[in-house]
């Protein structure tokens, strides 16, 4: 068997790979992971930039950590994840990553009264990456059990954002709207799916 050559790899791909795929010992592991980095990588970085737009320190962890976490469970992956859902489950991991580093700073932050609300802190920069931080509070049941509740078109909506990861646009042009109005209908019913788990949560406290 051939040594594993880099600096052909780097020729050919025309990337720097992570370290912690190189590490892989698997051949055909590796060179899944690595066929993977160098084509969803933009993907990757387009997803923590919603988390972090105006720290690239912060982008760069929260992919590593993404790398690094499916460079753990790669054979898996690659014998369970379709081909076609990918995608999909590569920004699932970046986004776990992402929310994973605001809980730190957060609980970092709370800590000292002189800081502003966790929820104001322009580490959020859009709608999406908030609310997945206002849901992440919630167990999996109880958001399973408030999913149900919602009308057929907030669940349409939830699942063309979060699950078949569309674009706005995409989704305006789906449901023939406006990009406006897809946007704030969007935010809308993730706002009505959160304040059904959070109703559920009181109730439950009585």
């Amino acid at each position: 068997m051939q040594p594993f050559d880099y600096q052909k790899m780097l020729e050919l791909h025309g990337t720097i790979i992570p370290l912690a795929i190189l590490a892989i010992e698997n051949d055909e592991d590796r060179q899944f992971m690595i066929d993977v980095y160098v084509q969803y990588k933009p993907l990757m970085y387009k997803a923590a930039k919603k988390y972090f737009s105006s720290n690239p320190n912060e982008i760069e962890d929260a992919v590593s950590n993404a790398v690094l976490n499916m460079c753990k469970y790669c054979n898996r992956i690659r014998s369970s994840v379709p081909s076609i859902r990918l995608s999909s489950y590569i920004v699932t991991i970046v986004r776990n990553a992402c929310n994973a580093r605001l809980k730190q700073i957060y609980a970092a932050q709370s800590q000292n009264a002189t800081y502003a609300d966790p929820m104001e802190l322009e580490h959020i920069v859009d709608e999406d990456a908030y609310h997945d931080i206002i849901l992440s509070k919630f167990n999996a049941i109880e958001l399973l059990d408030s999913f149900k509740q919602l009308s057929d078109r907030d669940k349409e909506l939830i699942r063309m954002r979060h699950i078949d990861l569309m674009d706005y646009d995409e989704i305006a042009e789906t449901l023939n709207i406006s990009l406006p109005t897809a946007r704030t209908a969007v935010f809308r019913a993730k706002q009505r799916l959160e304040k059904i788990a959070a109703a559920a949560i009181r109730k439950d406290e009585v």
